[in-house]
């Protein structure tokens, strides 16, 4: 613990404090009636300690190369991946029966739940789309349900309903995504994890 006069002002202070982190330490203080006290890197300061590993540990071998490794023994006994879950990049937007050429995206799937941000650009303005969905897969269908989301493809930002359900057909070709709004649109997204 280091204590300073209680005339220390301001500057004085402030030129201690960015002393101490151009130095990597982490400078607590405390005002009391004696002056400033500033506490550096102690013992003191950190009361969380790792954890020793057992006795009867076995020691692990260093891996050299991690790539090599077999991992099955971490996803075995997961449950299985389902169809949509990654992460997909949007490649393709058809509206009208054209093809939009200034679309961005990103759809995020976990088991249950969709993230999707779609961007449009129109002339000198950026139109968005985001959701939180929940979802399932019934008869090869995406049915969702909003849970949260916002738009401005009609102009002013909107916010969309929650509990809206919507089904869109699905249409799986590698690693790419075709879902289907109509008979002539869709958006279209990649697996890029």
């Amino acid at each position: 613990m280091v204590r300073f006069a209680a005339g220390l002002n301001a500057s004085k202070l402030a030129a201690v404090t960015l002393v101490a982190a151009s130095l990597g330490v982490v400078l607590y203080l405390a005002v009391t009636a004696k002056g400033v006290e500033a506490a550096g890197d102690s013992e003191s300061q950190d009361p969380i300690r790792a954890a020793e590993p057992p006795a009867e540990a076995a020691v692990l071998t260093p891996i050299q190369d991690p790539r090599g490794l077999d991992r099955r023994d971490v996803t075995d006994g997961a449950a299985p991946k389902g169809v949509l879950e990654g992460t997909w990049q949007l490649t393709a937007v058809q509206r009208g029966g054209l093809n939009d050429p200034g679309v961005a995206g990103v759809m995020i799937a976990t088991r249950s739940h969709l993230v999707v941000h779609l961007q449009f650009a129109e002339g000198n303005e950026v139109r968005v789309q985001s959701s939180w969905r929940r979802y399932r897969i019934e008869d090869g269908a995406l049915v969702t349900e909003l849970l949260a989301g916002h738009s401005n493809l009609r102009g002013e930002f909107q916010h969309e309903r929650p509990g809206t359900l919507e089904k869109r057909q699905l249409r799986f070709e590698g690693t790419r995504l075709r879902v289907l709004q109509d008979s002539s649109d869709f958006i279209e997204f990649v697996r890029i994890e």
